[in-house]
């Protein structure tokens, strides 16, 4: 990532799932050993979160090593955590086309910066969180709402051994480190890594409803548990070549 700043962007998506939009709101103020997440940035404007209630997610190690890496020495606690130009929220559609694309490309992966909330989902689940727990921490109406969407991970889960979020991200992140520079990406990098046939959006039943395809693209790019563990934390530690 090209800054300190871009890559704390990505590790609060993955490493505490907030969306998007509540990553641009975060102010210092929200931030301790748990940041409090209870409004969100979008079209413009402060709203509430998604499902209009406050929740708390713990501050794990390794985000709050990257936290450290940006907290001014004295920040106003109403100050943003994220800020674009003139201490205003982060304009994400410039953020995703100048930073977020970039780096997609450079680590040879097809991904959105909403999937973090699946890496986040799938680190939590694999260490043996309980659905209550999972529930709370990514701040969905209900626990139908996490089993919609993550059933098949717990079911993988029960069969394997369960592996520490904050081991699992030290682990990947000295993986990264250790491997060569990555070449330049094609320009046909998007081809590369584009999503098998049987799962794109034209080849999925029509019946299905929009939120249900995109669903089924999501679990396609996310449900491989070397995925949400490892490999897309290279978009947060990937050398840039030119």
């Amino acid at each position: 990532m090209p800054t300190e700043r871009d890559a704390l962007m990505v590790s609060l998506l993955f490493h505490a799932g907030l969306r998007p939009g509540e990553a641009y709101a975060l102010t210092w103020g929200s931030v301790g050993p748990v940041l409090i997440v209870d409004r969100s940035f979008s079209a413009g404007q402060l709203r509430g979160t998604k499902t209009n209630r406050r929740r708390t997610v713990e501050v794990v190690q390794p985000l709050a090593e990257d936290l450290d890496d940006v907290r001014p020495a004295a920040a106003d606690p109403q100050d943003l955590v994220i800020r674009g130009r003139n201490r205003q929220p982060l304009d994400g559609h410039n953020w995703r086309q100048r930073v977020w694309t970039p780096a997609c490309e450079r680590a040879r992966l097809k991904a959105a910066p909403y999937d973090g909330r699946h890496t986040y989902a799938s680190l939590l689940i694999h260490e043996g969180r309980a659905l209550p727990y999972v529930t709370a921490a990514l701040g969905h109406a209900s626990a139908s709402t996490t089993l919609n969407n993550y059933a098949h991970l717990f079911d993988a889960a029960r069969l394997e051994t369960g592996i520490g979020m904050e081991d699992a991200i030290f682990r990947a992140r000295e993986q990264i480190e250790d491997a060569p520079p990555l070449p330049r990406a094609p320009d046909d990098v998007r081809d590369m890594f584009a999503l098998p046939e049987e799962h794109s959006a034209a080849r999925l039943p029509k019946s299905l409803t929009s939120r249900e395809k995109r669903r089924a693209g999501d679990r396609a790019r996310t449900g491989d548990i070397q995925l949400g563990k490892l490999t897309l934390y290279q978009l947060s530690y990937t050398r840039v070549v030119v």
